[in-house]
């Protein structure tokens, strides 16, 4: 399964947004988890773990502590749907 890159961040905000119960138009890349969208720890955890439902992907604690704004997850998502499609 092949993501494109519109749909890898499409899904996130739909994810994000779900969980913040805002609409998904309002969540911009450039928008901190915690500061923009005042996320709590739980609900990050709970995006975490559905963006690997979605994507078939493991996200390591490690790996997750970069996370900060939209865009840096959209990223790291889709870079880890490019290794495992190789």
């Amino acid at each position: 399964m092949m993501e494109s890159a519109m749909n890898v961040a499409e899904k996130v905000r739909d994810i994000a947004a779900q969980l913040l119960n805002v609409d998904q138009t309002t969540i911009r890349p450039t928008m901190r988890w915690r500061g923009d969208l005042d996320m709590s720890s739980i609900d990050f955890v709970e995006l975490l773990s559905a963006l690997e439902n979605e994507f078939d992907i493991r996200i390591p604690e490690a790996d997750s502590q970069q996370f900060d704004t939209v865009e840096s997850v959209v990223r790291y998502v889709e870079e880890k749907i490019a290794t495992r499609t190789k």
